[in-house]
């Protein structure tokens, strides 16, 4: 083939088999293409007004300018509008066509480019992303750009048949919904649309309350506050020492316990909601674990002073406390693990309350009864030949009282064995000419005073 051109704007001479001769038209908007199926264009062609046209053929070409397929040779007369559809051809492929007409010469007007639509999808699913998008997948047997709703268009990246996008118009946490879509190539939708059913976003993180008592963390969630549909609840809890390590979640339901925990630590609470199968993005919650209940020693019980030690699993625990007389109130303040309370009543009884304390978490309060000591008790002494008479009595106590008392030559060693005696008491048998050392004791509440000792003189014979 070869050609001649006048002009850009004049005559193109062609020679092939045949030839024609071709005129630009002034006016090429009169061809249209109205319509565009997976495998067909219309094609509509407007008679301009004032011309008498004898012939209008219509040509379709491919993206390479080859001659695709023709309708040729059909009379038609002045105001009439020619349509042809062109069949056959193939889905989401760019064509351009030609109209040639004669109205005493041969003339043509061209649209170009036109495209027909992509097939229609023969199968969609949806997997969701988060609570507010999901993956769509679509099956579709030629190309396509985009898939659409008529309002929303999302792009899609494809694999063979397969084409995905993520989609979020019209979404929101925990929904389920279903999408109705076409496939779109060059801006032109599929001739049918596809309905997906079944479209769930995940839920959202699950909120919860939590609650520690003693060792056990109780969790508190609705059973179902944004989700209507098929919902469940999976927990964990571990130390947080651990790295959060519950990796493990079980179902649970609300309210749920955690419990026999270790005293005096973190843990890490996870939970976990899963709605139509999908699970949530996965809320934590740190919980401290109070100490364990403290244990009491006594140490001394004086007649104005108690001491005792107090002690408990974690090496990580101070102690709050306080001593009231028993009836009163008081308010722990800290203290250290080996308080003395002083500045007390003799013979009274005194309550002691003492707590550990954790990451300001207090432990189940420690309640003990105590008791001062009595002073040192008085006494009088009497002596008859060789023995020493003793007299006692408690004036300022009331309680379980008793007393004790031995006696032994000052010379000696003090005497360490004291025995319960009762008022008066009588030393008999003792040495001529010997200074003895008299010791009584007061044991009250199973408390020992303070010993009073005295010195007595035994005369000659």
């Amino acid at each position: 083939m070869k050609f001649i051109t006048l002009s850009s704007s004049t005559i193109k001479i062609f020679f092939q088999r045949k030839f024609y001769l071709q005129y630009s038209l002034g006016n090429c908007q009169t061809l249209t293409s109205t319509g565009q199926t997976a495998t067909s264009i219309d094609l509509r062609f407007e008679i301009p007004t004032g011309l008498t046209i004898t012939s209008v053929s219509f040509i379709i070409y491919d993206s390479t300018n080859r001659q695709v397929n023709t309708d040729a040779g059909n009379t038609v007369t002045a105001n009439e509008v020619y349509t042809h559809t062109f069949t056959g051809l193939t889905a989401s492929t760019q064509y351009s066509a030609k109209c040639a007409y004669n109205d005493g010469a041969a003339k043509e007007a061209n649209v170009n480019p036109i495209y027909t639509a992509p097939e229609d999808i023969t199968a969609g699913t949806s997997a969701a992303l988060t609570d507010t998008s999901v993956e769509l997948t679509v099956t579709v047997d030629s190309e396509i750009d985009n898939v659409t709703d008529g309002t929303n268009v999302i792009n899609v990246v494809g694999f063979l048949n397969l084409y995905r996008g993520t989609w979020t118009a019209g979404l929101s946490a925990s929904g389920s919904t279903s999408l109705t879509v076409f496939g779109e190539k060059n801006g032109i939708k599929s001739a049918n649309a596809f309905q997906i059913n079944n479209v769930f976003t995940t839920p959202v993180s699950p909120a919860f309350r939590s609650f520690q008592e003693k060792n056990n963390i109780t969790i508190i969630f609705p059973a179902e506050y944004t989700c209507r549909g098929n919902v469940s609840f999976k927990a964990c809890a571990d130390k947080s020492s651990n790295n959060e390590d519950c990796s493990s979640l079980a179902t649970v339901t609300s309210p749920h316990v955690f419990q026999n925990l270790d005293h005096s630590e973190q843990y890490t609470i996870k939970l976990q909601e899963i709605y139509e199968g999908i699970e949530s993005a996965i809320t934590s919650k740190n919980e401290y674990i109070e100490p364990s209940q403290p244990t009491l020693t006594i140490n001394t019980q004086t007649s104005d002073s108690i001491s005792i030690s107090i002690t408990e699993g974690s090496t990580t625990t101070s102690y709050k406390g306080c001593i009231r007389k028993n009836g009163a109130t008081c308010t722990r303040s800290s203290i250290t693990s080996s308080p003395t309370f002083s500045g007390l009543e003799a013979c009274t009884e005194y309550t002691v309350e003492v707590v550990a304390v954790y990451q300001s978490l207090d432990s189940e309060s420690l309640i003990k009864t105590l008791y001062t000591a009595s002073a040192s008790p008085a006494f009088t002494t009497s002596q008859t030949k060789n023995s020493i008479i003793i007299t006692f009595a408690d004036t300022t106590c009331t309680g379980t009282i008793s007393f004790k008392a031995c006696t032994d030559k000052s010379s000696n060693a003090p005497c360490s064995s004291l025995a319960t005696v009762t008022s008066p008491h009588t030393f008999p048998n003792l040495d001529h000419s010997e200074q003895y050392t008299i010791k009584l004791q007061e044991i009250y509440e199973g408390i020992e005073s303070a010993i009073t000792s005295k010195n007595e003189y035994i005369g000659k014979c």
